[in-house]
């Protein structure tokens, strides 16, 4: 695991290429805004581009009690709670996808609409839930 940071700073860019979100794994468009982390962990540069849906679920899961994050596991620390958990498949599916951005909203409402069960098991949803360019759920 990674620790915490020597020395990191946070900027809002806007892309001026398409970038791959370290989160989700999908794209950051031309013109869209995204957090850029620049930083050195454990004595090695790194650097981290986040879609701001990735970003927004990110700062809700660390206002709800979660004490620490890592980059790239933004997937695993939304399994803890399954509203999380389908809000970043939503995320993830749309961005791969090629969604509007719009569609993230309506897919995730759906999803949540469907009040999963307690007791879920998650690696059920550990599998694209939308086919892509479609919108239809499988």
């Amino acid at each position: 695991m990674v620790e915490y940071p020597e020395v990191a700073k946070d900027t809002e860019p806007k892309a001026r290429k398409e970038h791959k979100c370290c989160e989700c794994g999908g794209k950051i468009y031309k013109g869209e805004k995204y957090v850029l982390t620049k930083g050195i962990w454990d004595g090695e540069p790194a650097t981290y581009k986040t879609c701001r849906d990735c970003y927004n679920l990110r700062e809700k899961i660390i206002r709800d009690g979660m004490s620490e994050f890592y980059y790239t596991e933004l997937r695993e620390d939304a399994k803890e709670v399954p509203e999380d958990f389908l809000a970043f498949i939503a995320i993830q599916n749309a961005r791969q996808a090629e969604f509007d951005r719009g569609d993230i909203i309506e897919i995730l409402l759906e999803m949540l609409k469907a009040k999963s069960p307690v007791g879920l098991n998650l690696k059920e949803w550990d599998k694209p839930i939308i086919t892509a360019r479609e919108g239809k759920e499988e």
